[in-house]
Protein backbone atom coordinates (compact mmCIF):
# COMPACT_ATOMS: atom_id res chain seq x y z
CA UNK A 1 0.00 0.00 0.00
CA UNK A 2 1.11 3.42 -0.58
CA UNK A 3 1.92 5.67 2.30
CA UNK A 4 -0.01 8.90 1.43
CA UNK A 5 1.06 10.59 5.04
CA UNK A 6 -1.11 14.28 3.21
CA UNK A 7 -3.68 12.44 2.04
CA UNK A 8 -4.10 14.56 -0.99
CA UNK A 9 -7.40 14.83 -2.64
CA UNK A 10 -9.21 16.57 -5.50
CA UNK A 11 -12.62 17.01 -7.07
CA UNK A 12 -14.77 14.23 -8.48
CA UNK A 13 -14.88 16.75 -11.72
CA UNK A 14 -11.05 15.97 -12.67
CA UNK A 15 -12.90 12.38 -14.18
CA UNK A 16 -15.26 13.85 -16.29
CA UNK A 17 -13.05 14.03 -19.25
CA UNK A 18 -11.92 9.99 -18.90
CA UNK A 19 -15.76 9.31 -18.12
CA UNK A 20 -16.39 10.92 -21.14
CA UNK A 21 -13.35 8.78 -23.14
CA UNK A 22 -15.21 5.78 -22.04
CA UNK A 23 -19.09 6.64 -22.81
CA UNK A 24 -17.54 7.90 -26.69
CA UNK A 25 -16.11 4.20 -26.94
CA UNK A 26 -19.30 2.46 -26.52
CA UNK A 27 -18.94 1.67 -22.55
CA UNK A 28 -21.35 2.62 -19.45
CA UNK A 29 -19.42 3.60 -16.49
CA UNK A 30 -21.62 2.45 -13.31
CA UNK A 31 -19.12 -0.18 -13.26
CA UNK A 32 -16.19 0.79 -13.03
CA UNK A 33 -17.20 3.74 -10.88
CA UNK A 34 -19.23 1.23 -8.45
CA UNK A 35 -15.82 -0.73 -7.91
CA UNK A 36 -14.28 2.22 -6.93
CA UNK A 37 -17.18 3.09 -4.22
CA UNK A 38 -18.52 5.95 -6.52
CA UNK A 39 -21.42 6.55 -8.71
CA UNK A 40 -22.44 8.75 -11.18
CA UNK A 41 -24.18 11.75 -9.14
CA UNK A 42 -20.98 11.48 -6.26
CA UNK A 43 -18.82 12.31 -9.74
CA UNK A 44 -21.30 15.01 -11.02
CA UNK A 45 -21.68 17.05 -7.72
CA UNK A 46 -18.82 19.02 -6.61
CA UNK A 47 -17.28 15.93 -4.05
CA UNK A 48 -13.80 15.37 -3.35
CA UNK A 49 -11.53 11.83 -3.56
CA UNK A 50 -9.01 10.85 -2.50
CA UNK A 51 -6.31 11.64 -5.12
CA UNK A 52 -5.43 7.72 -5.24
CA UNK A 53 -9.12 6.57 -6.27
CA UNK A 54 -8.95 8.96 -9.10
CA UNK A 55 -5.88 7.31 -10.66
CA UNK A 56 -7.26 4.07 -9.92
CA UNK A 57 -10.88 5.04 -12.20
CA UNK A 58 -8.25 6.65 -14.80
CA UNK A 59 -6.38 3.05 -14.94
CA UNK A 60 -9.47 1.17 -15.20
CA UNK A 61 -10.75 3.11 -17.61
CA UNK A 62 -7.54 3.43 -20.12
CA UNK A 63 -7.35 -0.59 -19.73
CA UNK A 64 -11.24 -0.75 -20.65
CA UNK A 65 -11.07 1.31 -23.71
CA UNK A 66 -7.48 0.08 -24.32
CA UNK A 67 -6.03 3.39 -24.49
CA UNK A 68 -2.52 4.30 -24.47
CA UNK A 69 -2.60 7.82 -23.66
CA UNK A 70 -5.72 8.67 -21.45
CA UNK A 71 -4.59 11.57 -20.53
CA UNK A 72 -4.45 13.01 -24.34
CA UNK A 73 -7.60 11.26 -25.24
CA UNK A 74 -9.46 13.05 -22.44
CA UNK A 75 -8.10 16.69 -23.67
CA UNK A 76 -9.05 15.99 -26.62
CA UNK A 77 -12.58 15.69 -25.89
CA UNK A 78 -12.88 17.96 -23.14
CA UNK A 79 -10.26 21.00 -23.88
CA UNK A 80 -11.16 23.00 -21.02
CA UNK A 81 -9.68 21.42 -17.76
CA UNK A 82 -12.51 19.74 -15.85
CA UNK A 83 -10.15 19.57 -12.73
CA UNK A 84 -10.65 23.52 -12.13
CA UNK A 85 -14.58 24.27 -10.81
CA UNK A 86 -15.95 26.83 -12.77
CA UNK A 87 -13.14 27.25 -15.19
CA UNK A 88 -15.06 29.54 -17.46
CA UNK A 89 -16.01 32.14 -15.42
CA UNK A 90 -13.10 32.34 -13.68
CA UNK A 91 -11.06 32.91 -17.52
CA UNK A 92 -13.65 34.94 -18.51
CA UNK A 93 -13.28 37.34 -15.06
CA UNK A 94 -9.92 37.74 -15.57
CA UNK A 95 -7.79 39.91 -18.24
CA UNK A 96 -4.49 38.20 -18.75
CA UNK A 97 -3.26 34.84 -18.16
CA UNK A 98 -1.14 36.40 -15.00
CA UNK A 99 -4.02 37.10 -13.43
CA UNK A 100 -5.79 34.02 -13.45
CA UNK A 101 -3.30 31.87 -12.09
CA UNK A 102 -3.06 34.89 -9.53
CA UNK A 103 -7.05 34.41 -9.24
CA UNK A 104 -6.52 30.95 -9.06
CA UNK A 105 -4.08 30.60 -6.40
CA UNK A 106 -6.37 32.45 -4.18
CA UNK A 107 -8.66 29.50 -4.39
CA UNK A 108 -7.26 26.63 -3.86
CA UNK A 109 -10.22 24.57 -3.08
CA UNK A 110 -10.90 24.93 -7.00
CA UNK A 111 -8.24 22.25 -7.45
CA UNK A 112 -8.16 20.15 -4.38
CA UNK A 113 -4.57 19.04 -3.24
CA UNK A 114 -4.19 16.86 -6.08
CA UNK A 115 -1.76 18.46 -7.66
CA UNK A 116 -0.04 22.15 -6.97
CA UNK A 117 0.44 24.97 -9.67
CA UNK A 118 2.50 27.92 -9.76
CA UNK A 119 4.61 30.73 -11.23
CA UNK A 120 8.17 30.66 -11.83
CA UNK A 121 10.69 33.27 -13.59
CA UNK A 122 13.92 31.06 -14.82
CA UNK A 123 16.52 33.66 -16.48
CA UNK A 124 13.24 36.82 -17.65
CA UNK A 125 11.15 33.78 -18.53
CA UNK A 126 7.86 33.32 -16.99
CA UNK A 127 6.57 29.46 -16.46
CA UNK A 128 3.84 28.14 -15.25
CA UNK A 129 4.81 25.04 -13.20
CA UNK A 130 2.41 22.38 -12.07
CA UNK A 131 2.78 18.86 -10.08
CA UNK A 132 0.81 16.01 -9.05
CA UNK A 133 0.37 14.90 -5.54
CA UNK A 134 1.33 11.17 -5.84
CA UNK A 135 4.91 9.39 -7.05
CA UNK A 136 5.95 9.99 -10.80
CA UNK A 137 6.79 6.15 -10.47
CA UNK A 138 3.32 5.31 -10.14
CA UNK A 139 1.38 4.00 -13.32
CA UNK A 140 -0.70 6.57 -15.19
CA UNK A 141 0.40 9.74 -13.23
CA UNK A 142 2.29 10.36 -16.54
CA UNK A 143 -1.24 10.62 -18.23
CA UNK A 144 -2.78 13.51 -15.78
CA UNK A 145 0.40 15.39 -16.19
CA UNK A 146 0.09 15.23 -19.98
CA UNK A 147 -3.53 16.22 -19.65
CA UNK A 148 -3.08 19.01 -17.26
CA UNK A 149 -0.51 20.52 -19.17
CA UNK A 150 -2.13 20.51 -22.33
CA UNK A 151 -5.18 22.08 -20.36
CA UNK A 152 -2.69 24.62 -19.06
CA UNK A 153 -1.77 25.47 -22.58
CA UNK A 154 -5.36 25.94 -23.95
CA UNK A 155 -5.93 28.30 -20.99
CA UNK A 156 -2.90 30.62 -22.09
CA UNK A 157 -4.31 30.10 -25.52
CA UNK A 158 -7.57 31.53 -24.37
CA UNK A 159 -5.62 35.08 -23.81
CA UNK A 160 -2.70 34.87 -26.76
CA UNK A 161 -4.51 33.18 -29.48
CA UNK A 162 -5.05 29.46 -31.10
CA UNK A 163 -1.46 29.69 -32.44
CA UNK A 164 0.58 30.03 -29.58
CA UNK A 165 2.87 27.60 -28.48
CA UNK A 166 5.59 27.09 -25.85
CA UNK A 167 8.91 27.31 -26.74
CA UNK A 168 9.46 23.97 -25.05
CA UNK A 169 7.73 21.53 -22.16
CA UNK A 170 9.20 20.21 -19.13
CA UNK A 171 7.63 16.89 -17.44
CA UNK A 172 8.40 15.09 -14.34
CA UNK A 173 7.31 12.01 -15.43
CA UNK A 174 10.39 9.53 -16.63
CA UNK A 175 8.86 8.64 -20.18
CA UNK A 176 9.15 9.95 -23.33
CA UNK A 177 6.05 11.87 -24.23
CA UNK A 178 4.00 11.24 -27.24
CA UNK A 179 4.52 12.86 -30.52
CA UNK A 180 1.13 14.88 -29.61
CA UNK A 181 3.13 16.51 -26.60
CA UNK A 182 6.10 17.60 -28.72
CA UNK A 183 4.23 19.25 -31.76
CA UNK A 184 3.04 21.91 -28.95
CA UNK A 185 5.90 22.95 -28.93
CA UNK A 186 7.94 25.56 -31.24
CA UNK A 187 11.14 24.07 -30.67
CA UNK A 188 10.30 20.64 -31.02
CA UNK A 189 11.62 20.33 -27.71
CA UNK A 190 10.74 18.21 -24.14
CA UNK A 191 12.78 17.41 -21.15
CA UNK A 192 11.98 14.34 -18.91
CA UNK A 193 12.17 13.37 -15.17
CA UNK A 194 12.04 16.70 -13.78
CA UNK A 195 12.09 17.87 -10.94
CA UNK A 196 8.28 19.48 -11.62
CA UNK A 197 6.45 19.98 -14.85
CA UNK A 198 6.44 23.18 -15.91
CA UNK A 199 5.83 25.13 -19.59
CA UNK A 200 7.15 28.45 -20.65
CA UNK A 201 4.48 31.10 -21.44
CA UNK A 202 6.04 34.68 -21.13
CA UNK A 203 10.11 35.29 -22.57
CA UNK A 204 11.76 38.91 -21.50
CA UNK A 205 9.50 38.47 -18.46
CA UNK A 206 10.01 41.92 -16.16
CA UNK A 207 9.53 40.05 -12.98
CA UNK A 208 9.63 43.75 -10.78
CA UNK A 209 6.64 44.40 -12.95
CA UNK A 210 4.59 42.53 -10.76
CA UNK A 211 6.74 40.94 -8.12
CA UNK A 212 3.78 41.18 -5.51
CA UNK A 213 1.49 38.64 -7.65
CA UNK A 214 4.05 36.15 -8.34
CA UNK A 215 4.50 35.53 -4.52
CA UNK A 216 1.06 34.68 -4.33
CA UNK A 217 1.63 32.08 -6.40
CA UNK A 218 4.49 30.33 -5.53
CA UNK A 219 2.23 28.26 -2.57
CA UNK A 220 2.67 24.52 -1.52
CA UNK A 221 -0.63 22.35 -0.93
CA UNK A 222 -1.00 22.81 3.07
CA UNK A 223 -4.29 22.62 4.27
CA UNK A 224 -4.70 20.30 7.16
CA UNK A 225 -5.10 16.65 6.63
CA UNK A 226 -7.88 16.53 9.10
CA UNK A 227 -10.13 19.00 6.72
CA UNK A 228 -9.15 16.56 3.57
CA UNK A 229 -10.35 13.37 6.07
CA UNK A 230 -13.55 15.53 6.44
CA UNK A 231 -14.33 16.24 2.69
CA UNK A 232 -13.75 12.88 1.65
CA UNK A 233 -15.72 11.26 4.69
CA UNK A 234 -18.70 13.44 3.43
CA UNK A 235 -18.39 12.05 -0.14
CA UNK A 236 -18.79 8.57 1.24
CA UNK A 237 -21.09 9.59 4.29
CA UNK A 238 -24.16 7.09 3.50
CA UNK A 239 -21.69 4.09 2.27
CA UNK A 240 -22.99 1.22 3.82
CA UNK A 241 -19.55 0.49 5.58
CA UNK A 242 -17.84 3.07 6.24
CA UNK A 243 -14.96 1.84 8.23
CA UNK A 244 -11.45 2.71 9.11
CA UNK A 245 -10.64 -0.42 6.08
CA UNK A 246 -12.64 1.63 3.39
CA UNK A 247 -11.18 5.33 4.05
CA UNK A 248 -7.77 3.47 4.08
CA UNK A 249 -8.32 1.87 1.20
CA UNK A 250 -9.62 4.91 -0.90
CA UNK A 251 -6.64 7.10 0.10
CA UNK A 252 -4.59 3.52 -0.69
CA UNK A 253 -2.81 3.53 2.28
CA UNK A 254 -3.02 1.16 5.35
CA UNK A 255 -5.41 1.39 8.24
CA UNK A 256 -2.04 1.71 10.45
CA UNK A 257 -1.05 4.99 8.48
CA UNK A 258 -4.67 6.50 8.50
CA UNK A 259 -4.64 5.85 12.66
CA UNK A 260 -1.00 7.28 12.67
CA UNK A 261 -2.40 10.58 10.88
CA UNK A 262 -5.17 10.74 13.12
CA UNK A 263 -3.53 10.26 16.09
CA UNK A 264 -1.00 13.17 15.26
CA UNK A 265 -3.87 15.24 15.32
CA UNK A 266 -4.87 13.70 18.97
CA UNK A 267 -8.03 11.99 16.83
CA UNK A 268 -9.67 8.99 17.25
CA UNK A 269 -10.74 6.99 14.32
CA UNK A 270 -14.28 5.91 16.14
CA UNK A 271 -14.68 9.29 17.28
CA UNK A 272 -14.08 11.06 13.95
CA UNK A 273 -16.80 9.14 12.04
CA UNK A 274 -19.38 9.52 15.09
CA UNK A 275 -18.55 13.18 14.74
CA UNK A 276 -18.94 13.56 10.97
CA UNK A 277 -22.32 11.32 10.96
CA UNK A 278 -23.63 13.79 13.19
CA UNK A 279 -23.08 16.60 11.89
CA UNK A 280 -24.20 15.20 7.99
CA UNK A 281 -27.45 15.04 10.23
CA UNK A 282 -27.57 18.77 10.45
CA UNK A 283 -28.24 19.16 6.68
CA UNK A 284 -30.79 15.75 6.76
CA UNK A 285 -32.39 17.61 9.74
CA UNK A 286 -32.80 20.61 7.73
CA UNK A 287 -34.01 18.95 4.08
CA UNK A 288 -37.35 17.80 6.77
CA UNK A 289 -35.73 14.12 6.54
CA UNK A 290 -37.80 11.49 8.48
CA UNK A 291 -35.52 11.21 11.72
CA UNK A 292 -35.47 7.15 11.29
CA UNK A 293 -34.50 7.58 8.06
CA UNK A 294 -31.50 9.58 9.40
CA UNK A 295 -31.03 6.87 11.43
CA UNK A 296 -30.68 3.82 8.68
CA UNK A 297 -28.53 6.32 6.22
CA UNK A 298 -25.80 7.32 8.91
CA UNK A 299 -25.94 3.17 9.89
CA UNK A 300 -27.98 2.99 13.11
CA UNK A 301 -29.66 0.19 13.32
CA UNK A 302 -32.04 1.54 16.40
CA UNK A 303 -33.04 5.34 15.54
CA UNK A 304 -32.81 5.47 19.89
CA UNK A 305 -29.39 5.01 19.54
CA UNK A 306 -28.72 7.78 16.63
CA UNK A 307 -31.18 10.19 18.92
CA UNK A 308 -29.38 9.40 22.35
CA UNK A 309 -26.14 10.10 20.32
CA UNK A 310 -27.12 13.25 18.63
CA UNK A 311 -28.50 14.64 22.17
CA UNK A 312 -25.24 13.35 23.82
CA UNK A 313 -23.13 15.74 21.32
CA UNK A 314 -25.41 18.56 20.42
CA UNK A 315 -27.58 18.69 23.65
CA UNK A 316 -31.06 18.21 22.61
CA UNK A 317 -32.88 15.19 20.95
CA UNK A 318 -33.18 15.50 17.15
CA UNK A 319 -36.93 16.55 16.86
CA UNK A 320 -36.52 19.24 19.11
CA UNK A 321 -33.69 20.43 17.12
CA UNK A 322 -35.60 20.61 14.24
CA UNK A 323 -38.38 22.63 15.87
CA UNK A 324 -35.81 24.71 17.64
CA UNK A 325 -32.78 25.51 15.60
CA UNK A 326 -31.75 28.08 13.12
CA UNK A 327 -30.37 26.90 9.36
CA UNK A 328 -27.16 28.26 10.52
CA UNK A 329 -26.24 26.29 13.43
CA UNK A 330 -22.14 25.46 14.05
CA UNK A 331 -21.06 22.37 15.55
CA UNK A 332 -19.24 22.26 19.26
CA UNK A 333 -16.04 23.00 19.00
Amino acid sequence: MNKLNDCPITSTLSLIPYLKCLSEAGFDATKILKHHKLDSKIVQQYNYIPSYIAYEVLKSISKKINSKNIGIDAYKIVKLPTFIANIKSLMQSTDNVVEFFTLLSKNQHLIGSHFKIWLEVENNILFVCHQGSLSNSMPFTNQAEYFRTLSIIEIVRFYTGNDWKPLELHFNSMNSPPIDMIINTEARRVFVNQQYAKIPIIENFKQEAISPQIGIFNFSIESNIIDRLKLVTNTFINHEDLSLSLISDLFGCSNRTLQRVLKKDGVNFRDFIKQQKLEHAISLLHDNTPISDIAHRLGYKDPANFTRSFKSYYGVAPSLFREKQPTNFKSPE
